[in-house]
């Protein structure tokens, strides 16, 4: 009976996974990279417990945090006068995913506040604002870590809003958009410091659909 709940699990998860993978085969990379990290991470989870592993996903507030991050584009000829601050307001997950001798898995929900503004004077727009909900999944390894702090992962997929689909010169087709993130780091039980790729785009549903790619160094505190 248990073999047979995770079958069924399996088969609810795949479409999800497929579509996804569909999606993302339209974009670059690290969108790929988030999309199969997330998916697999849901499919071990649920292999691992059965006893309503989603319940684990939501937010507690009594759990609370606050991450600052600031970043740049780097890569782009036309995205190189681009910076971004954000502020957002953490909840970690009411419970550990996956606990063992090797590592854990856990997560936290971000409500942020994104702004962006463009260090170039000709631009069409030079300033604006991107709001968003991300779950953020975190592998954290309990042998490699450096003091008191240990190395973790960590990747999520969430949902955006812009109050305007121009960025610089660059029209983004549609307010909607979808913040997808990888990271690397060091944490501890209250503070965590690291390195973060966030790509925001739409998925194609509207076209153009130019990308945003920012390079974050983050700090987070938890309360």
């Amino acid at each position: 009976m248990k073999t047979f709940k995770k079958l069924l699990t399996i088969i609810a998860i795949t479409p999800i996974l497929l579509s996804s993978i569909e999606a993302s085969q339209r974009d670059i990379t690290i969108m790929r990279v988030a999309v199969f990290a997330s998916a697999l991470t849901d499919i071990y989870v649920f292999w691992q417990d059965e006893n309503s592993p989603m319940l684990k996903l939501v937010p507690d507030f009594d759990k609370l945090g606050v991450s600052y991050l600031q970043g740049k584009e780097f890569n782009e000829e036309d995205s190189r006068y681009l910076r971004n601050n954000r502020l957002a307001l953490t909840a970690d997950w009411k419970k550990v995913l996956i606990d063992n001798s090797y590592f854990s898995i856990s997560g936290h929900t971000e409500f942020m506040v994104n702004r962006w503004y463009s260090t170039n004077k000709s631009s069409q727009n030079q300033e604006g604002y991107i709001y968003a909900i991300t779950p953020m999944f975190t592998y954290t390894f309990k042998d490699i870590k450096v003091s008191n702090y240990n190395l973790y992962t960590e990747f999520g997929i969430g949902l955006a809003y812009m109050d305007n689909s121009m960025v610089e010169d660059r029209e983004k087709s549609t307010q909607f958009q979808f913040a997808d993130s990888i990271g690397v780091g060091f944490k501890s039980t209250n503070y965590q410091i690291g390195y973060r790729f966030t790509h925001i785009s739409n998925l194609n549903i509207g076209t153009p659909n130019p990308s945003l790619d920012f390079h974050q160094i983050m700090l987070l505190y938890r309360f």
